[in-house]
């Protein structure tokens, strides 16, 4: 019996460690831009990452009013060396970040919104014209700038992406080779291609 329960306790102790693996005591003691690391270092390959606990407690601080001034100038600052992945691979980094920033209709300025349209934007361009690809991860993306930073959350939301015309505007820029994987829009959005052919 007493070998089961210390058995038990090691069970307890490393799903702790797994499911809060960030010591918070520890956490709310260092500088802000080491917190912003240590977050991004612990949840970056984490595949389940939102799911966890820690992750939202942190993503709750970094946005209350008294910590947003020493925050969010580092957040952008690791924001602009970040790339765009594919919708399912790692690491994450981009898309923690840019979740802070878009989750809550008082995060950013409208000078701040404004001011990550191009750093977004451009890393869009380079994913497509990297990739030759319009896929699930760029129509996201080009959400977040055309109905979280070109405007104020909460107000009329613009049209959704439609993958045709993403693609013949970088095909009328002179890319050439853009696809559309229709296989992989359809699986995450759940809209047949057929709808996008009205436009």
């Amino acid at each position: 019996m007493k070998v089961k329960k210390v058995f038990l306790f090691f069970v307890l102790l490393q799903m702790s460690v797994f499911i809060f693996p960030i010591d918070m005591e520890t956490f709310y003691t260092l500088s802000p831009e080491d917190q912003v690391d240590s977050w991004l270092e612990e949840y970056q390959d984490d595949k389940d990452y939102i799911r966890r606990w820690n992750y939202q407690i942190i993503s709750m601080y970094f946005s209350e009013d008294e910590n947003k001034p020493a925050i969010k100038p580092i957040l952008f600052d690791r924001l602009s060396l970040f790339n765009i992945v594919k919708e399912g691979d790692i690491p994450h980094s981009l898309d923690m970040v840019v979740s802070i920033c878009i989750g809550g209709t008082k995060f950013l300025t409208e000078e701040e919104r404004l001011f990550l349209v191009p750093i977004i934007q451009t890393k869009i361009d380079q994913y497509i014209i990297s990739n030759k690809i319009i896929d699930s991860i760029v129509m996201y993306y080009t959400w977040v700038v055309e109905n979280r930073l070109r405007q104020q959350w909460g107000t009329d939301e613009i049209e959704e992406a439609n993958p045709y015309l993403l693609q013949k505007k970088y095909l009328d820029a002179g890319y050439t080779d853009i696809t559309i994987d229709w296989e992989e829009i359809e699986a995450r959005y759940h809209v047949p291609r057929k709808d996008y052919e009205i436009y």
